[in-house]
């Protein structure tokens, strides 16, 4: 396992610094029960910046292909992913706005002197990952069966009304 990135967010962010690079699926533990394979690489990047209103913030962006595992047919599904997402800086001390609250484009988190740029970018494929993995349906071996409507039987209290009608004969 290689050494994992730490950068001071805060500073990170104010001095615009850049971080490319490559971070193999095994070293982000956390993914290796949302994967089939835990080979191969996703690409990352992360900016930072100092927004026009002179908040300071990270871009976060991660790409790659991830070998998963369809829900329908148990089979495996190539899936590539490639997410961005941008997270404002708060002072830590400094409570976060309410999530109701934030852009729908930018996230608020609170700035770490020594934030781990893997844990970012795992936090950043997880969320970026669909809630139900399959294959198109052209292509699952198991395909989608066409479900019947159902024939309409009436109310279902009018059967209960039948047999409180026979159980009253019975007696």
């Amino acid at each position: 396992m290689s050494e994992r990135p730490v950068v001071d967010s805060m500073k990170f962010a104010k001095e615009s610094g850049e971080l490319k690079g490559s971070v193999a699926v095994a070293e982000l533990p956390r993914l290796h029960d949302l994967v089939l394979e835990t080979g191969g690489c996703l690409d990352f990047g992360l900016h930072g910046q100092v927004d026009e209103n002179g908040k300071p913030g990270l871009r976060v962006s991660v790409a790659g292909p991830l070998m998963l595992n369809c829900h329908r047919c148990l089979g495996p599904v190539d899936f590539r992913i490639d997410a961005t997402r941008m997270f404002e800086l708060v002072p830590v001390g400094t409570p976060l706005a309410d999530v109701t609250e934030e852009p729908m484009d930018v996230e608020q988190v609170h700035a770490d002197p020594k934030m781990d740029v893997y844990t970012l970018v795992e936090d950043e494929v997880i969320l970026a990952l669909p809630m139900v993995i399959a294959h198109p349906e052209q292509d699952c071996a198991t395909p989608l069966t066409k479900v019947k409507p159902e024939i309409s039987m009436g109310s279902p209290f009018s059967v209960l009304a039948g047999q409180a009608n026979k159980a009253k004969k019975i007696h």
